[in-house]
C-alpha cells in the first residue's frame, strides 16, 4: 500500500508541473507534508541531548540548527540579510547568490548533537560575511554584571582564517560589544564574554545577540558541529 502510495504522488508531481494540482490533491498534499513535518522533527528533537556544561551554569542555550531538525533545511543567501532559521540569520555584501548555508548531520561519534551547520563560501566580492544569532530573551532575567556569558563551538574550516565572535548588548538607547577572537588549537572553540569590563545597566538589558565573523571567506568552506551559549557567575574578587 505505501508503495502504491508513493507511486501515485510521484505520478501527480509529475503531472503537477505541467497541469497544477487539483483542490482536492492540494489539500492532501498539505496534510501529508503537515503530518510527516511533525513526525521528522519529533524524532529529530529526540535524539539531541544536552551539552556538557561548567560548572554553576544557571542558563543555557542551542539555536535551532543545532538542536532539531529544519525543513527546509538550507538558504542561498543571494541578499544582504537572509534569515536562516527563526534564530539564525546571515549577514553579507557580496553580490549575487554566493553563500550557501545549510543544516547537516554530524556524523562523528565525539558529536555532542545530531545536527551541524555548513557555510560554503563561492567567488566573494565582498569585505564581510557574518552568522547573526538571535538570543532568547530568557538570558536576560537575573543578569548581572557579574556573570560571564561563554561561546562554546565546535568549527572545521577548509583554509584557515580568522574568526570573530562579537556579543551585542542592548540597553535602553546603548549597545554594549564585546569581541573575542574564536582559538584553533583543539577542535572546540571556548571564548568568554565577561560583563564586569562593561558598562551594561543590566536592569535595562533587552534585546541580545551575538556574531560569528569570518574574515576573508572567498572560495572557502565550514562546518559547525557545535553551538552552545551558557551563563556562569563570575568568582566574586
Amino acid at each position: 500500500m505505501e508503495q502504491r502510495l508513493l507511486r501515485r504522488w510521484s505520478e501527480i508531481a509529475d503531472r503537477a508541473g505541467r497541469d497544477g494540482l487539483t483542490r482536492d490533491e492540494h489539500a492532501r498534499a498539505l496534510a501529508l507534508t503537515q503530518r510527516l513535518d511533525r513526525a521528522l522533527r519529533a524524532a529529530g528533537k529526540a535524539r539531541t541531548g544536552t551539552p556538557v556544561l561548567p560548572a554553576h551554569t544557571d542558563w543555557w542555550w542551542r539555536p535551532d540548527a543545532w538542536s532539531r531538525l529544519l525543513l527546509p533545511g538550507g538558504v542561498a543567501a543571494k541578499d544582504s540579510e537572509t534569515r536562516f532559521s527563526d534564530d539564525v540569520s546571515v549577514f553579507h555584501d557580496g553580490p549575487g547568490g554566493e553563500v550557501l548555508v545549510r543544516q547537516t548531520r554530524n556524523v562523528s561519534g565525539a558529536a555532542k548533537t545530531d545536527y551541524g551547520l555548513a557555510v560554503d563560501v563561492f567567488r566573494f566580492g565582498g569585505s564581510y560575511l557574518s552568522l547573526v544569532f538571535d538570543i532568547p530573551r530568557t538570558v536576560t532575567a537575573a543578569l548581572r554584571k557579574r556573570h560571564v556569558i561563554r561561546l562554546e563551538t565546535g568549527i572545521e574550516i577548509e583554509r584557515p582564517t580568522e574568526i570573530l565572535g562579537r556579543l551585542n548588548i542592548q540597553h535602553g538607547p546603548n549597545t554594549e560589544r564585546l569581541v573575542r577572537e574564536l582559538p584553533f588549537e583543539d577542535t572546540r572553540q571556548t571564548v568568554d564574554f565577561d560583563l564586569a569590563i562593561t558598562r551594561v545597566d543590566t536592569s535595562r538589558v533587552g534585546h541580545m545577540w551575538l556574531d560569528l565573523i569570518f574574515e576573508r571567506p572567498h572560495m572557502n568552506g565550514l562546518r559547525i558541529a557545535d553551538f552552545v551559549l551558557s551563563r556562569q557567575p563570575r568568582a566574586e574578587l
